[in-house]
């Protein structure tokens, strides 16, 4: 539990603060909007960055197999 110290003009009172995890926050669609578009620009650039690794180790194949369509 936490308590937050109020200071009065003589007297000293304790209110009570409820905690984060006790507490549900509803999100608006805008905001859920706002973290899907979030959570796909994570994924497009963990793919994007995983596809540039993948081409570069995988040059010499790509080259080759291009060499035989344009031979």
């Amino acid at each position: 539990m936490l308590y937050l110290l109020e200071s009065g003009t003589w007297n000293l009172k304790f209110k009570f603060i409820m905690p984060i995890s006790n507490r549900h926050r509803y999100k608006s669609g805008r905001e859920r909007y706002k973290q899907g578009i979030r959570n796909w620009k994570i994924i497009f650039s963990f793919l994007l960055v995983g596809s540039a690794i993948w081409l570069f180790k995988e040059r010499y194949a790509i080259w080759d197999w291009l060499q035989t369509y344009f031979y």
